[in-house]
């Protein structure tokens, strides 16, 4: 696939973002910040897990909860993105050593800085039938740029001014600007492709249970009830004949921890990738399972949520970042499957472009390792803010949350000040993300974030500048966006990295999120299935048609 300049030209994690993501047991050696250590720890980290042989006629695949929609504008979360990337193909693909490569689009080439065409792959067709054309894709990009649409990445095409089909096989954006970032979100779930028809005549119910979505991807949908999950069947028009998938047929479905723990015991559930690790004390020792511990993209923090209250003096989060015990935290939480999170963005975002740029960076970062009690309590002080009250939302049915709520709320009151938890049920945990209403009176709550591709920038973007998708306090520092707006224009791969890590230095001072940890990412299977990649990449690739099957 032809690239602009070298922008997305991604190295493998072998040599990118691996030699500096820890493993399990290795949280202490990163918080002590022993890069040995580091990589000593990220050897036994795997990229896949060794190729499947045999079909396999149906797996269940466990996820946190239901999903809520199919639409790939609306996907938010673990359980939308997984099923998502099952169901639907984007313009370009994600692999799992964090590369890329052709997808629905065969190249981009760009006759000006502000200019990109891309060559769409002939022969694609729709779960009906249909063929892809371009008038399908520009209605896709389209909608998904639409504020009026509501869906979660319109801020990502700020920079583009117009998309139109200049052939039956080729899409033209038109920017206002140079934009090194558009790729890389258009091998995500903004740059997935829907069917016009069938969107246009489903209209707002696009997406949901009872109409479903039209997609190009290796499985369609063959049922969605609440009872029975979202159950996936082989696409029989899919145009990758290169692959032929071993799993005939993928139950998607929601489960609590004790039902998600009970079914990985008794082989009811074939697979996860475990968002919350805690279950791990009972499975990492079965016989039965395989338990695989990879690169992330996943950073672990405590939203701001408001500047109206404590948290909206900076000293209160520097005093808060400074108290926490996230060595014990770690421990407990992830059986050591963490790192310490010098930065807001886990080192496994490094593996996009000059991971040596972003490695020094890191190193010269406070770790906050051990607690600075003494220190926070100062900072409190000059705050004014001793014995305030911050008022935090969780849900008690997560019990990594569970285990945050309690981590802050014992450095709070180390340091003067109250918690107050505000608690809410993971089936509904996600309208804190999608609903100011939800929100109301929070001045923080948790969350588990992670980029759209492999690039530091790629998470800061969404928390701040002014209208990311996940800047709910309005954090607006003009240095921080100048910098971030620089690096979005900067052709040359390392220019733009060290325009990234100074504004990160500003981010790490301003905290407009309080880091937690830098979790691994962890897949369980059964031990009759393998195939299935232990990177990050399973959010955004459509790797289970690939790979997944029988040993």
């Amino acid at each position: 696939m032809q690239m602009r300049r070298e922008r997305f030209l991604w190295p493998t994690l072998a040599v990118g973002a691996a030699f500096a993501v820890a493993a399990i047991g290795s949280g202490s050696a990163a918080a002590r910040g022993q890069m040995s250590s580091r990589k000593a720890a990220a050897a036994s980290l795997q990229i896949n897990t060794p190729a499947a042989r045999k079909s396999v006629s149906s797996v269940t695949w466990g996820l946190y909860r239901d999903v809520n929609s199919v639409d790939p504008i609306f996907g938010f979360d673990y359980p939308e993105n997984t099923v998502d990337s099952a169901l639907c193909d984007a313009l370009f693909r994600q692999t799992p050593s964090g590369g890329s490569a052709p997808g629905l689009a065969l190249k981009v080439t760009s006759p000006n800085p502000t200019t990109d065409v891309f060559t769409l792959r002939p022969g694609v067709k729709f779960w009906d039938g249909h063929p892809l054309t371009s008038a399908d894709v520009v209605y896709s990009l389209q909608r998904a740029a639409s504020a009026k649409v509501g869906g979660f990445y319109s801020a990502i095409f700020n920079r583009v001014k117009s998309i139109s089909a200049t052939g039956k096989l080729e899409v033209t954006l038109k920017l206002t600007q140079p934009d090194e970032w558009l790729l890389g979100e258009l091998s995500s779930l903004p740059g997935m492709i829907i069917e016009k028809s069938f969107a246009q005549k489903a209209g707002t119910k696009y997406g949901t249970m009872g109409v479903g979505g039209m997609c190009t991807g290796p499985y369609m949908i063959k049922s969605w009830t609440a009872k029975n999950g979202l159950i996936a069947v082989k696409n029989p028009h899919y145009w990758d004949e290169s692959i032929h998938p071993l799993v005939s047929q993928y139950v998607f479905k929601g489960f609590s921890d004790t039902a998600m723990t009970s079914g990985l015991e008794t082989g009811a559930i074939g697979i996860t990738y475990s968002t919350d690790p805690t279950i791990l004390a009972a499975l990492q020792h079965s016989s039965k399972l395989s338990v695989t511990r990879g690169s992330s993209y996943v950073t672990d923090a405590l939203i701001v949520a408001s500047q109206k209250g404590p948290l909206g003096n900076v000293k209160v989060r520097q005093a808060l970042t400074m108290a926490l015990n996230r060595a014990a935290y770690i421990k407990a939480t992830y059986l050591g499957g963490a790192q310490m999170p010098n930065t807001l963005a886990n080192p496994g975002t490094w593996g996009g472009y000059e991971p040596s740029i972003f490695q020094s960076a890191y190193k010269a970062l406070p770790s906050y390792n051990p607690p600075q009690i003494a220190a926070a309590k100062k900072l409190i002080q000059q705050a004014g803010a001793t014995g305030k009250t911050i008022t935090i939302g969780m849900s008690n049915q997560i019990t990594q949350i569970q285990n945050a709520a309690t981590t802050v709320e014992d450095a709070a009151a180390a340091i003067g000040l109250n918690v107050k938890l505000k608690t809410f049920p993971a089936a509904t945990w996600i309208d804190v993300f999608t609903s100011a209403k939800a929100r109301a009176g929070l001045d923080a709550f948790f969350v588990n974030s992670y980029p759209d591709y492999g690039a530091p920038e790629a998470q800061y973007q969404q928390f701040v500048l002014p209208g990311g998708s996940l800047n709910y306090s309005g954090f607006n520092d003009p240095q921080i966006t100048k910098l971030l707006d620089r690096s979005r224009s900067t052709a040359n791969a390392a220019a733009r990295a060290r325009l990234v890590v100074q504004a990160q230095t500003l981010i790490m001072q301003q905290l407009p999120w309080i880091p937690l940890s830098a979790p691994d990412t962890v897949l369980v299977t059964q031990k009759n299935l393998t195939g299935a990649p232990a990177s990050f990449s399973y959010m955004y690739a459509p790797w289970a048609a690939v790979k997944l099957g029988g040993r």
